[in-house]
């Protein structure tokens, strides 16, 4: 992402030069869903 010039903020929004690219909890949600799918990995080692 700062590759392309975006950043984020406290709120999970992504920006692009101050302008808002993606809303509110984007970013949350992305890190939400990768943290389930390490525990689910961590799971399957597991089992």
């Amino acid at each position: 992402m700062n590759h392309q010039g975006w950043t984020t903020d406290n709120n999970g929004r992504v920006k692009e030069n101050g302008i808002q690219v993606f809303k509110a909890g984007y970013i949350t949600a992305i890190h939400k869903i990768l943290n389930k799918y390490k525990k689910y990995i961590h799971y399957l080692k597991k089992v």
